[in-house]
């Protein structure tokens, strides 16, 4: 039979101190009267020991080390629990100023962005071949720093900056004024390919004409310059035939980006 007393929790060393102890002990009395006597003052919440006197509660408790174990537990779980409700507040303040610097940042960026898409000439097929038609064959050709590639993507990225202005400089974004005056976003590359398309005839006409300066030059160029000039024109003569992508079009667009209008946009497009 077991000798801890099922209403105090109390252990005795026999069954007959425990049935003296139901038949004697107040304490033990009132709560089997009512279970809930007293538990909250003179109940230790370390060992579940119950007193009858509340000094003897008091006196107890200074001496149990269940009881100074789940003190120390407690107060540790409040001193996180306070710096984590602590550091929610902070966290919560952060956001809120975050939030409105997003809204006047925002703000912000829709009026630079409105103000540039206004004086955006819009990229129409007749005005980006006119363009790419004044781009000078011979200027192509050069004896200095640059080669016949880089003078290539150098004019024909000049040639159409006017139409774009660029979002995302990391992503190569630009945005465009379509003919019906609608924004379109594109990545560089994808543009120029466009352009390559609506002004192949002026760019073949261009690079073929560079070709016969360049064949007019062969007195005045070195047999290596001559040579370097020709294979390279020819390349991109022939590339010009052809659709896709490569080298050419990814430098290009690269040029394209950072010479024309920048926006720079952290908070996403509007």
């Amino acid at each position: 039979m077991s000798t801890i007393c099922t209403h105090c929790n109390k252990e005795f060393s026999s069954v007959s101190n425990l049935n003296t102890h139901l038949r004697n002990a107040v304490y033990c009395k009132r709560l089997q009267e009512n279970p809930n006597y007293a538990t909250d003052e003179k109940t230790c919440k370390g060992c579940n020991k119950l007193f009858d006197k509340k000094h003897n509660y008091d006196r107890h408790i200074s001496l149990c080390k269940e009881f100074a174990v789940m003190e120390a537990i407690n107060n540790t779980t409040q001193k996180f629990q306070d710096e984590i409700q602590k550091l929610h507040e902070e966290l919560e303040k952060v956001n809120t100023i975050l939030q409105e610097y997003k809204l006047n940042h925002r703000s912000s960026y829709k009026q630079k962005f409105n103000q540039l898409f206004i004086n955006l000439r819009v990229s129409d097929p007749i005005l980006i071949r006119a363009n790419i038609s004044n781009i000078r064959h011979q200027s192509l050709l050069t004896l200095g720093e640059n080669d016949v590639n880089t003078n290539f993507m150098l004019y024909m990225s000049n040639a159409i900056k006017e139409f774009v202005f660029c979002t995302d400089i990391s992503r190569n974004k630009i945005v465009i004024k379509r003919e019906d005056g609608m924004i379109d976003r594109v990545t560089a590359n994808n543009f120029i390919i466009e352009c390559f398309g609506i002004a192949r005839q002026e760019l073949i006409s261009l690079l073929r004409n560079a070709i016969t300066y360049c064949n007019s030059q062969v007195n005045n160029l070195t047999h290596e310059d001559y040579t370097d000039s020709m294979n390279q024109l020819i390349l991109l003569n022939t590339y010009i035939n052809q659709p896709g992508i490569n080298t050419i079009v990814k430098i290009t667009s690269k040029l394209l980006v950072n010479s024309c209008r920048n926006l720079t946009n952290d908070i996403g497009d509007l």
